[in-house]
């Protein structure tokens, strides 16, 4: 299962955005920034579902190499700019 290239689903997605979201909200909670708990709940979702999307079983499944880890970052910059518009 962890060396399939297609993105998750079922239950690893659920689990996945799941556990995402909790760390999400908790850490744009900690910021204190002047946005309501809706904004985070919103944007967290967006982050969560998108880098959902673009998740493998493989990706699960293995520690990144640093490229990857770079790769990675750059993903999650633009879905996070994607998600605060």
């Amino acid at each position: 299962m962890f060396s399939r290239d297609e993105a998750i689903g079922g239950e690893a997605r659920q689990s996945f955005i799941a556990d995402a979201q909790f760390a999400c909200v908790q850490k744009q909670a900690s910021l204190n920034q002047a946005i309501t708990q809706q904004q985070i709940q919103t944007y967290c979702s967006c982050m969560t579902e998108k880098m959902a999307d673009a998740t493998t079983y493989k990706q699960l499944g293995t520690e990144l190499a640093a490229k990857d880890l770079a790769d990675l970052q750059q993903k999650v910059v633009a879905i996070s700019n994607l998600c605060r518009q």
